[in-house]
């Protein structure tokens, strides 16, 4: 806790956390530095000292969701795991911007990578056991 201003201290994790919020309640495509900081009661730059910009906090927020997703697990034969990698149905309303942003990330981060190369090797394995 910032004894000084008596708030928690501004990282990088609850720069994207508040991002995350507040992408949930008016969508990523609204979210903006300038009401990133307000809605976490701090100046727009100070912002900049966690994550270098808007394009940064949407490859966060979407990794974000990606590591909300179990995994498919490993020990089931075949095709039929692969489909327990998918999103719960929740997710989305939680998340209704998520869809559209998942797969077009230029610099996806490691939960999106975890659960790309999951299902990927989930469906290569499944190829295999034919």
């Amino acid at each position: 806790m910032d004894e000084a201003h008596g708030r928690e201290p501004l990282t990088r994790e609850r720069v994207l956390a508040g991002a995350l919020r507040l992408a949930d309640e008016i969508g990523a495509e609204a979210l903006t530095i300038r009401r990133l900081a307000a809605a976490l009661g701090v100046k727009p730059m100070t912002i900049y000292h966690h994550v270098p910009g808007k394009e940064q906090i949407l490859d966060g927020i979407v990794d974000m969701v990606f590591a909300e997703i179990d995994l498919p697990p490993e020990d089931l034969p075949g095709r039929p795991r692969c489909g327990t990698g998918a999103p719960p149905p929740g997710r989305f309303r939680r998340h209704p911007w998520a869809p559209a942003m998942m797969e077009g990330r230029s610099s996806p981060g490691p939960a999106s990578l975890r659960h790309h190369d999951a299902v990927i090797g989930c469906f290569r394995r499944g190829l295999g056991s034919r």
